[in-house]
């Protein structure tokens, strides 16, 4: 597990594998390049994106890209 703090002071807890993910979204991985390097599939990649949204509260890929980047 992997704790976050976002700028709004709140904290996020990410599994391992959403944190994995976290960091290629970062460096503007797409999703089937992310699925190849973690050997998962690109719908799996897809749910730890659509779930770490979610835990971020965004409604955009982009949007968890910026506040990541804070």
């Amino acid at each position: 597990m992997k704790q976050l703090l976002l700028p709004t002071g709140e904290r996020v807890i990410l599994t391992a594998r959403e944190h994995e993910v976290a960091l290629f979204l970062l460096a503007g991985r797409p999703t089937k390049t992310i699925a190849h390097e973690l050997g998962i599939s690109a719908i799996t990649v897809r749910r730890h994106i659509s779930v770490l949204m979610g835990k971020l509260g965004v409604a955009t890929r982009a949007d968890a890209v910026r506040l990541l980047a804070d």
